[in-house]
């Protein structure tokens, strides 16, 4: 089984920058909404007085702090941690969303890439570092990192990183031992990551899925390595939000209240928000006669796709809108056939991203979302062989600049996420 981490997830919520649609701006008193005195306006956003009053949209971006159930069979008892941080250099964005599918709110916003003819997705930026407290992992931080985006360590130094040479990586027990080191319960949920302990590639990230003493019991480490010491130079380092662990790990309790925030960026100005997780225990209804899919089951026929809750849907949050249903997806075209089900290998001839959601009391009541026929045939229309759906319930905060020069959306929640792979012929 490929571990499974973020990395493997590269467009996870792609889409949700236009969750709450194109409309998200800042509230009357020019604060920004969810009470964020910073995030109202932008004055250095790059204001145009000769523009006629049209401010061009710089920035566009989503802070998502996640717990993530998988659906697949054999892959039901991972859940944990999962936090997706993009912001994007609107600037660089060459192809718009398809004719009649631009908006997420009530319907969907698709995204078709011809990746034969060169098109690629608008380029990352980085807008300074996100610091989140609340959730079982403790404070942490995420920083951006060119060709990596951003990632997340514990604001605890001691075990976001450090020295480990001596320590000692043993396969067939699935530990790692460094020597004196005293790991906190909080560390249970991250992923590790090992460098200078071949022949274990440097870089590879492993679930945390217990800890006793100075000791770590992993996941995934392979069988045919016996035991490797740490030679002089070896290091680790922990990451937050890298996805869910095999055991299953309760990242966003019932109730949980989350803090984001970051300093004034390049263009987004201050963030300082505080939402209450929604969704915790929530489920999907399961009745393909009736419509009604799970993220793995998404057909590969044009039809109506119906994603609605099997009764509550788990308690709201707060924020700006308290319980928002959303649907986020991504194809590939590239051969699947003997890779593990949650991988998805880069397209090769085209694919597409799309993003359904419905706002609570808003588009209806029924705690579902519909896409319709005709945006399926759309995401179709890519030829895929495997679509990643994920299905999220969550609170959220839109916040924009007042001169319209960027936006962001500051989500908490939780997702339950699959791969529908394409029938064999």
């Amino acid at each position: 089984m490929k571990i499974f981490t973020n990395r493997s997830l590269p467009y996870i919520l792609a889409g949700t920058l236009s969750v709450f649609g194109a409309a998200a701006c800042g509230d009357d008193d020019g604060d920004g909404g969810g009470g964020n005195p910073d995030a109202g306006s932008n004055p250095d956003a790059g204001s145009n007085p000769d523009a006629g009053g049209d401010i061009e949209l710089l920035r566009s971006g989503t802070i998502a702090i996640t717990e993530a159930s998988l659906t697949n069979p054999g892959l039901q008892t991972f859940a944990g941690a999962l936090v997706n941080i993009g912001f994007t250099d609107e600037t660089t964005r060459t192809v718009p969303p398809l004719e009649g599918f631009t908006s997420a709110i009530g319907g969907c916003a698709i995204t078709v890439y011809d990746v034969a003819a060169g098109e690629t997705e608008p380029e990352a930026a980085d807008e300074g570092i996100i610091s989140v407290t609340g959730g079982a992992n403790g404070p942490f931080a995420c920083a951006f990192a060119a060709g990596a985006g951003y990632r997340c360590q514990s604001a605890d130094a001691a075990i976001a990183s450090g020295d480990a040479e001596g320590g000692t990586l043993v396969g067939e027990a699935d530990t790692f031992t460094l020597t004196g080191a005293e790991w906190p319960e909080e560390v249970v949920g991250m992923h590790l990551v090992l460098n200078g302990f071949a022949p274990v590639p440097d870089g590879t990230a492993f679930p945390i899925i217990g800890r006793a003493g100075d000791t770590l019991q992993l996941f995934g480490v392979p069988d045919v390595i016996d035991e490797v010491a740490g030679p002089a130079g070896a290091t680790f380092a922990t990451l937050v939000g890298e996805g869910p662990i095999p055991t299953g790990f309760d990242f966003l309790g019932e109730g949980t209240a989350v803090t984001i925030a970051k300093p004034a960026g390049e263009v987004v100005a201050a963030i300082d928000v505080e939402l209450e997780a929604a969704g915790e225990g929530f489920t999907l209804r399961d009745d393909e006669g009736e419509g009604y899919f799970l993220p793995h089951t998404f057909p590969f026929t044009a039809q109506e796709v119906k994603f609605g809750c099997d009764g509550e849907c788990g308690p709201p949050g707060n924020g700006i809108f308290d319980s928002v249903l959303t649907i986020n997806g991504v194809t590939t075209d590239a051969p699947v056939e003997g890779l593990d089900p949650n991988e998805m290998p880069a397209p090769e001839g085209s694919f597409a991203t799309f993003t359904c959601s419905n706002i609570a009391g808003v588009v209806n009541d029924a705690g579902e979302v519909v896409i319709p026929e005709e945006a399926v045939a759309a995401i179709l229309g890519t030829n895929p062989t495997r679509i990643q759906v994920s299905v999220g319930h969550l609170a959220g905060d839109p916040l924009a600049a007042d001169d319209g020069s960027w936006s962001t959306n500051v989500l908490a929640g939780h997702i339950l996420l699959g791969w529908a792979t394409a029938p064999v012929e």
